[in-house]
């Protein structure tokens, strides 16, 4: 029986041992080797093993993750590599990849920062950004990856459906005296009502999320805790506009005004005939609107009803724009125009707009007008 099961190897067979190919190991190669498996192109296998390496060379600490821009970019390639090989595997593969991987969140940081160049102010805004994103969109089947952010987090309470949110951003980033930063990012939610015989009633809210995280000079980061929700901070005092004049709708400068915003933003006229020789205002490109009404036009100072050449004023334009599809978005825009040959010129668009002076009846208590006090001897000079 021994000796059946023996082969022999033949002249042909030990042809094959110097080519390194063995018939007999040739079919004991495991199945895979002969069917190649989908392959990425060949640009996509590089950038991937240049991730792969970088990542095995400097792994950041358990509990610790290195704010990057390199994080998020490498997340929607590993997804869209999934989808490529879905594709490959057919159209049922293609859907269930679609409906079992998660949205990413959006990036931390705007693409193209140099992760070296930004301050621990800034670094902690970013980690904040997609804590809480990741927070968010957690589900119940992946809320213990979460763990890797925390120094101390409970992850109970989550759902089977993750929720959908949208445009997550840093409203402020405070760093107490201990060192820590209190970070409130934040997040537009969507919720969705189940209304009787009719369309579902979608909702987006703004809320406000607070989250503490600690910052290591190295660039490392973790939160302390959960994300918490809170209120809306209260808006800053600001200095009034000082657009005090209302201007007739029909009069020259709102007329102007009119004609510079539909050139500027739906392509209608030339935008060098509205504003003064040199000027840099360039239109809209391409046009964003197909029309553009003007409902308000505030000046700083009265219009005369014939301006001399050099007459100046600043004015803020309110209008409203439709575009192609018929949606209206309200707008408001600040100017400097000049009078030139009996007509209205705009010079610049202004940024910031023109701002009342501070009132000098509101100066605080605490710096009272310097008076001379002591002796009426006149103070030396050199």
């Amino acid at each position: 029986m021994l000796g059946l099961l023996t082969k022999t190897k033949t002249t042909e067979d030990t042809a094959d041992d110097a080519d390194g190919v063995d018939a007999g190991e040739e079919q004991r190669r495991p199945r895979r080797s002969r069917k190649q498996p989908f392959q990425f192109p060949q640009v996509f296998a590089k950038k991937a093993a240049k991730k792969t390496a970088e990542s095995d060379e400097e792994e950041p600490p358990a509990g610790r993750v290195m704010v990057s821009t390199q994080h998020n970019a490498w997340i929607r390639r590993a997804v869209g590599y999934t989808v490529i090989a879905a594709i490959a595997c057919g159209p049922v593969a293609l859907v269930q990849v679609l409906q079992d991987e998660p949205a990413p969140p959006p990036p931390a940081v705007e693409a193209g920062t140099d992760a070296a160049a930004l301050t621990e102010h800034d670094r902690a805004g970013a980690f904040g950004v997609m804590v809480v994103s990741k927070w968010l969109t957690a589900t119940r089947a992946d809320s213990d990856s979460l763990g890797q952010y925390f120094a101390d987090a409970s992850t109970r309470g989550f759902e089977t459906k993750a929720m959908e949110i949208a445009r997550p951003s840093v409203v402020s980033a405070t760093k107490s005296e201990s060192g820590l930063w209190s970070v409130v990012v934040a997040v537009d939610t969507k919720s969705t009502e189940k209304v009787k015989g009719q369309d579902d009633k979608v909702t987006w809210t703004t809320r406000h999320f607070e989250i503490p995280v600690h910052v290591e000079s190295s660039g490392e980061a973790i939160a302390q805790r959960a994300p918490s929700m809170v209120s809306l901070p209260s808006p800053a005092p600001g200095t009034a506009p000082a657009y005090g004049e209302d201007l007739n709708a029909t009069g020259a400068i709102a007329v102007m005004s009119g004609e510079f915003l539909n050139a500027l933003l739906a392509g209608d006229g030339d935008v060098s005939r509205l504003t003064t020789p040199g000027s840099d205002i360039a239109p809209v490109d391409p046009a964003a609107f197909t029309s553009v009404t003007v409902s308000k036009v505030q000046a700083t100072a009265v219009e005369v009803d014939e301006p001399t050449a050099g007459d100046a004023n600043d004015i803020l334009v309110t209008a409203v724009g439709k575009t192609a599809a018929g949606e209206s978005i309200p707008l408001q825009y600040s100017m400097s125009i000049l009078s030139r040959d009996g007509r209205w010129e705009v010079k610049a668009l202004t940024q910031p707009p023109a701002m009342e002076s501070p009132d000098e009846a509101d100066v605080s208590p605490s710096e009272p007008p310097s008076t001379q006090t002591g002796s009426s001897e006149p103070t030396p000079t050199n």
